[in-house]
């Protein structure tokens, strides 16, 4: 990425009064000088964005806890994001999504993991009144904080016939849509630039694909979707034998039967109001209220529900705590039996093992090609 000249209207973030000491810290290539992290407020209008002290804008100043061991920035984004409530969007060229964050600490605020994350980035953070943060270029004139660019077209199968229910999400923004009964999708609010789009949908090898969006128009891109290959019914596929810490895995333990599985379009026939709508009609699993929300308790075992996202252990000590919404399949293991070796291991609190939940977040890794 090219380095673009320091903010025009620079808010420095003082971090060591806003956050505790940091054990290790975001890394990039010796030859890129990290630069401070500006944020600003979007004004109503065409007036550009007010500079914002970080420390009196309660999102920012909230504390998290954060262990980033040689993750993706945009990774580490989406974990800042769940953690704080926030949603970021950015194109392609404005963040080097690519690279490799180092970052543990406890009760660090919120705009200080940013400021860590983006270290080596030349952007700015600009906030919206509807929740979103904008990524933008530091040092220009804030025309592309606007999110008006849209993405649209078709789904199909290798015979031109329409694919029903597909997912295709914006990966730069988290946004997504869903086709329709002729393959149509359409995905708005983006914002213009260089970005890739990824359609999906159980049981099809997944398409992705960079474009970049034209500001304040729509874009049309059309998806070519190829069924994966069944297994032979003489075959006996192994829960063991699948990958645990990619998306296919779930649609091989699927095949396999052993568990409860719904994925994205079995989700949304009934969209979420609360964490526990997830998992409504799972047998051993049953409702309990929370502060703010509505949460699940095991009915077998110790009653308790070990988690795991994407197959690994979470940055979250609470469910509640992840954004639910980013949630496009889950599995569960109501007993010890029948959790695949790789996550037996995970099920375990104190003396006896829990059931297990793996809960596949948009964004996950689709292959372990």
């Amino acid at each position: 990425m090219s380095t673009r000249g320091a903010a025009q209207v620079a808010v420095l973030i003082a971090l060591t009064s806003l956050a505790a000491p940091l054990t290790l810290r975001a890394q990039r290539g010796s030859s890129t000088a990290p630069r401070p992290l500006a944020f600003f407020i979007a004004t109503q209008g065409a007036a550009p964005p007010a500079p914002a002290d970080p420390s009196r804008i309660g999102t920012l100043n909230q504390k998290i806890t954060v262990e980033f061991d040689g993750i993706p920035v945009r990774d580490a984004l989406r974990k800042i994001a769940s953690l704080a409530g926030m949603r970021f969007v950015y194109a392609g060229d404005v963040v080097d999504d690519d690279h490799i964050v180092h970052l543990k600490s406890r009760d660090i605020t919120v705009a200080a993991a940013l400021a860590e994350a983006l270290l080596y980035e030349s952007a700015s953070v600009v906030l919206r009144s509807d929740g979103e943060a904008v990524l933008v270029p530091a040092g220009v004139a804030f025309v592309r904080h606007d999110t008006a660019s849209t993405a649209r077209g078709t789904v199909v199968d290798a015979e031109g016939k329409p694919v029903s229910g597909a997912e295709v999400y914006v990966t730069t923004s988290g946004r997504s849509g869903r086709t329709d009964a002729s393959g149509r999708y359409s995905v708005g609010a983006l914002i213009d630039g260089p970005t890739r789009l990824r359609a999906r949908m159980p049981g099809w090898v997944p398409v992705d694909t960079a474009i970049t969006l034209d500001a304040r128009a729509t874009t049309t891109i059309d998806f070519v979707l190829a069924r994966r290959s069944a297994p032979l019914d003489t075959v006996r596929v192994s829960a063991d034998a699948c990958s645990q810490w990619t998306f296919d895995g779930f649609d091989c333990r699927r095949r396999v039967g052993v568990g409860v599985f719904r994925d994205e379009r079995e989700i949304s026939a009934r969209p979420p109001i609360y964490f526990a709508d997830l998992f409504d009609g799972v047998a051993g699993v049953r409702r309990v209220l929370q502060r703010l929300d509505v949460g699940v308790q095991a009915t077998t075992q110790w009653r308790c529900i070990a988690y795991l996202e994407n197959g690994r252990r979470p940055l979250w000590k609470n469910e509640l705590q992840m954004n639910f919404r980013d949630v496009t399949a889950i599995e569960y293991y109501d007993a010890p039996e029948k959790i695949p070796q790789w996550y037996k291991n995970e099920a375990w609190r104190g003396k006896e093992p829990c059931s297990l939940a793996v809960l596949w977040l948009r964004g996950a890794e689709e292959s372990g090609r």
